[in-house]
């Protein structure tokens, strides 16, 4: 069992108490197990609020997405790491609970937002009347590209008063613990655009979405982004 098990376990045990409709002897016998676990694994209780959740995604998207997947570590004020697989690319993000969670979860919508609008541009006539398949690939970079530099800003814009650098920082630590081999990839290439037509397509499709808030603040409402 991993350690990440490990948390959730001593967790789902920390919630069996009385308040939960546990009888005494119950909950005594839950709390008695967490702590010896949390012994055994030397484990603190800042540990067990600190945890980490995963988004897989593309591999070959990583060139020109990887800004929107830093930007979503930066606005849930969690810190990430990227896993190798064979085809695709595991982000994972750590910090504070619920913190990672909602960065995965954004980070697929937000992924999955993307891959519907490039499949509507692919549709359009300046794509279609692009007659390689190399020119037409550069079409859709300069669309992405563009869509992901649109979302980033408002994504930071939508986030900006719950952005918090010292639990930002506490993820850090935790990410450094958990992953001691990680190493910054350092500054990417950057994108030099062949068609201004595509990126501005691209621009004005990240404009379109409708993002909704309801993520923090004791609501229990989703975040809701999608298409207008």
């Amino acid at each position: 069992m991993n350690r990440e098990s490990i948390r959730k376990r001593i967790n789902v045990l920390r919630e069996r108490t009385t308040a939960r409709g546990c009888t005494e002897a119950e909950a005594m016998e839950a709390a008695a197990k967490a702590a010896e676990l949390m012994r055994e694994h030397n484990l603190s209780g800042e540990d067990l609020d600190m945890g980490e959740e995963v988004a897989t995604v593309r591999a070959s998207d990583k060139r020109l997405r990887h800004r929107l997947w830093a930007m979503v570590a930066v606005c849930t004020n969690t810190r990430a790491v990227t896993r190798q697989l064979i085809g695709s690319l595991q982000v994972v993000y750590v910090g504070r609970d619920p913190d990672p969670e909602i960065a995965a979860y954004l980070l697929d919508v937000c992924n999955n937002l993307i891959d519907a609008e490039l499949k509507i541009y692919r549709q359009g006539s300046f794509y279609r009347s692009r007659r390689k398949a190399s020119t037409r690939r550069k079409a859709a970079a300069d669309f992405t590209v563009a869509m992901v530099q649109r979302l980033t800003v408002r994504l930071h814009d939508l986030f900006r008063g719950e952005i918090d650098g010292a639990r930002a920082a506490k993820a850090g630590v935790e990410l450094d613990r958990r992953f001691p081999a990680s190493r910054s990839a350092g500054p990417a290439k950057p994108h030099k655009v062949t068609y201004d037509d595509a990126a501005g397509a691209g621009w004005m499709a990240g404009d379109r979405v409708n993002i909704g808030r309801g993520v923090r603040g004791g609501t229990d409402q989703p975040l809701l982004i999608g298409r207008s």
